[in-house]
């Protein structure tokens, strides 16, 4: 992802397909996230702000399945999450998924990889469910084409380790985990869905999610400068999920009942500490590589 005032891009990588997988007999969207490499190359000297960059990116996580927690589909998605050095402007790639074939491309896993090369200097959120080094809230709604949607949820007016030259962590991994969820354009049910009226431009929402909006695209991201989709994000600045975002995925993976506002809350104390340790101690399977 890169980011703006420098302006970092936010990078989506290949979906590649492999073999056969299973499939969770649970309604509505699961995220499995795979932290046993992300204690490797972590670059300490570009993290600011006290927090733990696991947590940020669960915290990331929970806010696209809150979003789509009363979905009747169900979809389970494991994403290594790993650091790596990337582009000079580029905070994070990835996104990267690996899917299997027809009729319904359903995933086998995908990657984040955040930079770690000094390039990117993070700000890692100690509270990332909350927005309280931000004093600006910005929203702003479009019609695109069938009423009002909402198109930014944006904070600025950072103050603190949150200032520019810093990214914010969460915003970045909210970004690369929509990639991650078929928000690609080499993903077959993408491209499919975009291209359904002939319009590599736009992707025409349909029911039971908000009929007849047109949102616009380019590439894998939206063309829209403040969603969190877009192609990029400014230093200082964080950008959260808005109904556009979420309306893509929507149509995208067929999830209906979906959430347009969502507000995840933080596990217990220790619960995220406990599924750190389990996940360092556990035996992993490899998964193929996406690039």
């Amino acid at each position: 992802m890169p980011t703006g005032r420098r302006t970092f891009a936010i990078a989506a990588a290949a979906a590649a397909a492999v073999g056969s997988t299973s499939r969770s007999a649970d309604a509505s969207l699961t995220l499995n996230l795979d932290f046993s490499g992300f204690g490797t190359g972590v670059p300490t000297s570009s993290l600011a702000g006290g927090g733990s960059p696991q947590a940020v990116v669960q915290a990331a996580a929970d806010y696209w399945t809150t979003a789509f927690a009363a979905s009747t589909r169900s979809i389970t998605q494991t994403l290594q999450v790993v650091w790596g050095p990337q582009t000079s402007t580029t905070a994070a790639t990835g996104g990267t998924s690996w899917f299997v074939s027809p009729p319904d491309y359903p995933f086998t896993g995908g990657s984040l990889t955040f930079d770690n090369d000094g390039s990117t200097s993070f700000f890692v959120d100690p509270t990332p469910y909350g927005n309280t080094e931000w004093s600006t809230p910005n929203t702003s709604s479009q019609n695109l084409g069938s009423g009002s949607v909402n198109v930014e949820r944006r904070y600025t007016g950072a103050s603190g380790t949150a200032t520019a030259p810093r990214v914010d962590m969460l915003s970045v991994a909210i970004h690369e985990i929509g990639h991650s969820l078929g928000l690609l354009s080499t993903y077959p049910r993408f491209a499919n869905a975009r291209d359904a009226d002939g319009n590599a431009a736009d992707l025409d929402t349909t029911g039971p999610r908000v009929a007849g909006s047109q949102i616009p695209v380019t590439g894998g991201h939206l063309d829209i400068a403040t969603a969190s989709m877009a192609p990029s994000v400014t230093q200082g600045e964080r950008k959260l999920l808005t109904a556009a975002d979420i309306l893509l995925l929507a149509e995208v993976q067929a999830f209906d009942n979906v959430n347009l506002n969502p507000q995840p809350v933080p596990e217990p104390a220790g619960a995220l500490g406990a599924a750190a340790l389990a996940g360092l101690l556990a035996r992993r399977r490899r998964l193929p590589s996406g690039r």
